[in-house]
């Protein structure tokens, strides 16, 4: 039927049907964020064709017969209904910005709206039920209405920023404008518009960058990590298969690979920090990650506790092999091993595996790696692991023989428990650290992409606009954004893509007069400096207490109690003494839960 539109709308033009390829560049920059995609999946790269406003994610165009073209916008009730008639095919009604929320969800009355999100819309629609579902039916299709669905999500609230910079401008961002008008004047282009992806937005650059932040805040008061994991789904669960409806796979239902991975996290989470199955662990920092390869994974920075640290080969070797175990010996962790901790085949036996660096004559990785008869633990290099030669074990695979010198170290208590992939690696230099840190907040998956175009309808050429420069992060992130069906999933069933195990307040470092003030562009001008006059933070609520509390002045910013807690100190006339013990000072940090006290690090 479109094909017929498009064909009828073409030779209307006098032109010729566009042919459209769109091709992964292998040759990326980042392979971390721009690989190419693993698995064969449903996925959207958000695009800003013109190089200017970012459009919206979803446009639906209707043909009435006889008519010119309509465009229906995402808010239309019937956009999604339209574009999913197979879902629908009762009729009714899409998500309405206006829908209001049942009265059974506002007993509770402590929300701000009384609206229905479009987030809380797609929760509804994928929600398991007794009834029969045509949407958790639709296989790939289901992947796209999810893909669909959360890329209109996200378009919402990046227009939400974007039509709320008035809400978002301050007065800290004077080093923003002031690099921008010296790149205008080297330029010699006028300035153009400036937008600003707040630090709040799940996945901008300010957020990510806050969160590396976050995480060597952590690492300054807690030490480096001792520990990286990553631990991986696996869609052969029992959870995952018992649940999938009659002739369905696992990457048919991205809801319910999100559902049970969550569960299995949470209580891979209580192994690790409570029960302590790798150690006393002090802290910690999680994101979950997804890379193209259809399935979600967790990677973890783990700080021990003092007694708790690797420092021998032989605490080494308690926790964490690198070996084929014995099939008589241990039979499970045998078959667990050979079937999810096994590299590759790479190299010499398959130059076109993922791993191979660019000319494709080595691993990235360094597989196949060599025998070692006990675990060397060097400074500044990674440890090397015991991988005996005396102790033969083999598999096959791609007609391979593979022994130990193939294996990803592992835990084997965690590998039995768990049957998936789990790497356990263990973090000896300094020099890593930093690098584990950034590898671990590197952000969203991105795609840099080839567009080929041939038999285009010819355009004519249009007056080219002036040349101006623009700062827009929205744009920026957008431009090459990959969006894969388990990713949506996840996200709009609302679990988190990262976690760490203290909360950190970021604390006000500003010169005289240059703090924080937030205000609307249409606001008095007398209204702005009066709220900035009376406006406290954090750095001048101490000097505040140093003016009036001599023994203030005797406690360096390093060890200084808890700036929140300083401003009300001021207010009510306490003094350093007096209240809860608590630290801070750029980065403090305290306990998510149950703690009393903050620590905290500079």
């Amino acid at each position: 039927m479109m094909f017929e539109v498009e064909q009828e709308f073409v030779d209307a033009n006098n032109g010729a049907v566009p042919r459209i390829r769109l091709l992964f560049n292998t040759e990326a920059p980042d392979q971390n964020r721009f690989n190419v995609p693993r698995v064969n999946e449903v996925a959207a790269v958000f695009v800003s064709p013109d190089g200017n406003d970012t459009p919206p994610p979803s446009r639906l165009m209707m043909h009435p017969r006889g008519m010119a073209l309509r465009e229906l916008e995402i808010t239309n009730p019937f956009c999604t209904p339209m574009s999913y008639p197979l879902f629908f095919a009762n009729g009714g009604f899409g998500w309405d910005p206006q829908g209001q929320l049942d009265e059974t969800e506002m007993v509770n009355e402590s929300r701000r709206r009384n609206r229905i999100s479009l987030l809380e819309y797609y929760a509804f629609l994928i929600a398991e039920r007794r009834d029969f579902s045509p949407i958790l039916h639709g296989g790939r299709l289901f992947q796209q209405f999810l893909v669909d669905g959360f890329v209109k999500v996200e378009q919402e609230r990046l227009e939400w920023q974007r039509q709320n910079q008035d809400t978002l401008r301050a007065d800290s961002y004077l080093g923003l404008h002031d690099y921008l008008d010296r790149q205008s004047e080297l330029q010699g282009v006028p300035r153009g518009k400036t937008v600003i992806l707040a630090s709040s937005f799940n996945g901008g650059d300010r957020y990510f960058t806050q969160a590396y932040q976050d995480a060597m805040a952590i690492v300054r008061e807690f030490g480096t990590p001792d520990l990286f994991v990553t631990f991986t789904c696996n869609p052969a669960w029992r959870e995952i298969v018992d649940n999938l409806k009659p002739g369905q796979a696992a990457n048919d239902r991205p809801d319910l690979v999100a559902k049970v991975f969550k569960l299995k996290m949470n209580e891979f989470m209580d192994d690790i920090c409570k029960k302590g199955v790798l150690g006393k662990v002090t802290a910690y920092v999680k994101v979950v990650e997804f890379q193209k390869r259809g399935l979600p994974h967790i990677r973890m920075l783990l700080m021990l506790r003092e007694e708790d640290k690797l420092r021998t080969p032989e605490q080494v070797d308690s926790l964490v092999w690198a070996e084929i175990p014995d099939p008589t010996e241990f039979p499970r962790l045998h078959e667990i091993v050979t079937r999810h901790m096994m590299h590759g085949p790479c190299g010499n036996h398959n130059s076109r595996s993922p791993c191979m660096e660019k000319l494709k004559t080595k691993c990235a990785k360094k597989y196949p790696m060599g025998y070692s008869e006990e675990t060397v633990l060097e400074e500044a290099q990674k440890p090397r692991y015991r991988r005996r030669e005396s102790a033969p074990h083999f598999v096959g695979r791609n007609g391979v023989r593979m022994d130990s010198k193939w294996v990803v170290p592992y835990n084997p208590y965690l590998l039995t428990k768990y049957n998936a992939h789990i790497n356990v690696e263990v973090c000896t230099s300094i020099k890593c650290v930093k690098y584990l840190f950034k590898y671990v907040y590197k952000g969203h998956d991105k795609a840099n992409l080839f567009v080929i175009e041939t038999n285009a309808v010819e355009q004519q050429p249009q007056q080219q606009a002036p040349v101006v420069l623009d700062h827009d992060e929205i744009k920026n992130y957008t431009d090459a954004r990959y969006v894969g069906a388990p990713e949506a999933a996840w996200r709009i069933l609302k679990y988190d893509m990262q976690d760490k195990s203290h909360h950190v307040e970021r604390l006000a470092v500003h010169l005289e007069g240059e703090q924080l003030v937030y205000f609307r562009e249409n606001d008095d001008d007398e209204r702005v400096i009066q709220r900035a006059q009376e406006a406290e933070t954090t750095l001048t609520a101490w000097f505040e207490l140093n003016r009036v509390d001599p023994e203030a002045r005797q406690i360096v910013t390093v060890i200084f109690p808890s700036f929140t807690l300083g401003i009300r100190r001021i207010r009510s006339g306490r003094s350093v003494k007096e209240g809860m013990r608590s630290e801070g000072c750029i980065r403090s940090l305290r306990r998510s839960k149950n703690d009393t006290d903050s620590d905290c690090c500079c």
